[in-house]
């Protein structure tokens, strides 16, 4: 049983600088998102694997998880070494 949803459309007009400044918002509200879903019991590996999804850089995710970037590209690499042994 499905409720009634009141749909409404807007359009707006944006030249390119406030697209992009809107794009560039999108982003780091995903990025805050992401934030919010780490794992804190979870090893660096598994908080790496999951926040790159999100396309933050190794030098963000690192800040966010409190450790160094060569912690971080490490992890995701010998993430990319196992998938390559299991292949």
């Amino acid at each position: 049983m499905s409720r009634k949803q009141n749909k409404q459309q807007i359009t707006v007009s944006l030249d390119s600088a406030q697209f992009k400044i809107l794009l560039n918002t999108i982003k780091n509200l995903i990025k805050v998102i992401a934030a919010t879903q780490i794992k804190l019991d979870k090893e660096t590996e598994y908080n790496a694997k999951f926040l790159k999804v999100f396309n933050l850089t190794d030098q963000e995710i690192a800040n966010l998880l409190g450790v160094d970037r060569t912690t971080v590209t490490k992890a995701l690499k010998s993430k990319q070494k196992k998938n390559q042994v299991s292949k």
